[in-house]
């Protein structure tokens, strides 16, 4: 489809627009412009466009709302959002009104033509899929549900995650540096409640940056260049650190945090980083949806050649419709989609995490009665990916 491909360009920058066009016409993609949202509405609906670059900021046309319009006019036209005034909220509301990407100015021209070739190879699959269906109308069933299913996938595999990263990434550097000079100058006075609070700050901050890296670790997992740093381990000592890291957490809540673990456990050859990680994410979860009062447990055990790590609560459960959905990126369980922050991806990590050890995951949990979140990790270890030499 290269050769014949339409692209609409739509910028009010003609700087921009001019170049964009020298390259994508020199990649042999057929290239018109628009510098309003009117005159590219217009010719939206006077010809057909494979793909549209839509810049957020029009004289006459919030992007946003260009997308949508676009969209009703040819649903399968695929659209990318590039803007030089990147915001997380419109990065998630341009990908939920169908965007298939989110790219930030300046922009990196390979990841922006990688983005159109994507977004043409999502065009052609789904032509294909279209094409059987006439050929074919005793598959159709099967056919609509693949397409469903696939639609719902590549929403979910947004393209949005480094830009996330960055964006969370930017405003935390001067957070990491301002709460360590505040450290230095407390430093005579270790013990006291101002050090203390800062020592919890930093806390916070490093493991911030330590998600906002392992989610673009995913991306490279997608693109099968994720790589894990195996080497042997000591579980029991990360299982304290874990753990001491939530007990004021958990005291603010007025919960009981217990670390129930047998008098010794063998030597775990894994990624310890990437372990703290879904330690982070399972705990984290476990005293969000806990009540004050209730019971948090973290307990680990040798079962076959396997080290069995679980998390136990006595929240209010999760509902059984519910429950295979939370490892889907971007789902969020009712119970916390309007009273708790977080984008619905920690789950999904975690479930990346222990599947490239070559473990795997589960949950067990009865409404009313509590949850257990727990996984498996081959104690020689065995990862699913690449590892680090």
């Amino acid at each position: 489809m290269t050769e014949q491909a339409r692209l609409l360009i739509i910028d009010d920058n003609e700087s921009m627009r001019r170049s964009l066009v020298d390259i994508f016409q020199h990649q042999g993609y057929q290239v018109e412009t628009a510098e309003t949202g009117q005159k590219a509405i217009l010719k939206a609906t006077e010809s057909y466009f494979n793909v549209v670059l839509v810049d957020i900021k029009l004289p006459d046309f919030n992007g946003l709302d260009l997308l949508k319009a676009l969209k009703e006019i040819h649903p399968s036209t695929e659209c990318i959002i590039i803007t030089g005034y990147a915001s997380l909220e419109n990065a998630i509301q341009a990908l939920n009104w169908g965007a298939f990407a989110y790219q930030v100015k300046p922009f990196n021209m390979d990841e922006l033509l990688s983005h159109v070739r994507q977004a043409l190879e999502k065009q052609n699959h789904k032509q294909e899929i279209e094409q059987r269906i006439i050929e074919n109308y005793d598959l159709y069933e099967q056919e609509r549900k693949q397409r469903l299913q696939l639609q719902e996938e590549e929403k979910a595999r947004s393209q949005f995650t480094n830009f996330l990263a960055h964006e969370l990434g930017t405003p935390l550097t001067p957070i990491l540096v301002c709460t360590r000079l505040l450290e230095e100058r407390l430093s005579q006075e270790p013990n006291t409640l101002e050090a203390r609070l800062i020592r919890n700050i930093i806390n916070g901050a490093k493991t911030l940056e330590t998600r906002l890296s392992d989610m673009l670790d995913l991306v490279r997992f997608q693109n099968n260049a994720f790589t894990l740093k195996m080497e042997p381990l000591d579980p029991g000592v990360i299982l304290e650190e874990v753990v001491a890291q939530f007990y004021p957490l958990a005291e603010e809540k007025q919960q009981s945090l217990t670390l129930d673990l047998p008098k010794s456990l063998p030597l775990l050859v894994a990624d310890g980083r990437r372990l703290k990680q879904v330690l982070l994410n399972l705990l984290s979860n476990a005293i969000k949806f806990t009540s004050p009062g209730d019971k948090v447990i973290l307990q680990a055990r040798v079962q076959g050649g396997d080290l069995v790590i679980e998390v136990e609560d006595t929240g209010p459960g999760i509902p059984t419709e519910e429950q295979e959905k939370l490892f889907q990126p971007y789902y969020r369980s009712k119970a916390s989609r309007h009273s708790l922050p977080g984008l619905g991806l920690g789950l999904v990590i975690s479930k990346q995490l222990v599947e490239a050890h070559g473990g795997r995951i589960w949950i067990h949990s009865d409404q009313g009665k509590g949850s257990t979140f727990g996984f498996s990790l081959p104690l020689g270890g065995h990862p699913k990916v690449g590892e680090e030499k």
